[in-house]
């Protein structure tokens, strides 16, 4: 059965595109009212919301909530 035009590159982004997009699968946080398409982006949530974990960023102040967050701005 043919949902959508999606073509992952990795069978895995199909299963996680399909629970999420299609099969709204979410993953609710328990203690507060956000819910999470992903295990992993629930997991990040509460580590940076409920239990306070920043990525400091070497060059400024700044802190992210994930380290991929995270890019090097080059002024010449």
């Amino acid at each position: 059965m043919h949902q959508c035009d999606y073509q992952p590159t990795q069978r895995r982004n199909l299963q996680v595109h399909i629970q999420s997009k299609h099969e709204r699968v979410r993953y609710p946080c328990s203690k507060c009212d956000y819910q999470a398409t992903t295990q992993g982006s629930l997991q990040s949530h509460i580590r940076s919301i409920h239990e306070g974990v920043k990525c400091p960023c070497n060059e400024c102040d700044y802190q992210a909530s994930e380290r991929g967050s995270l890019s090097t701005v080059t002024q010449f």
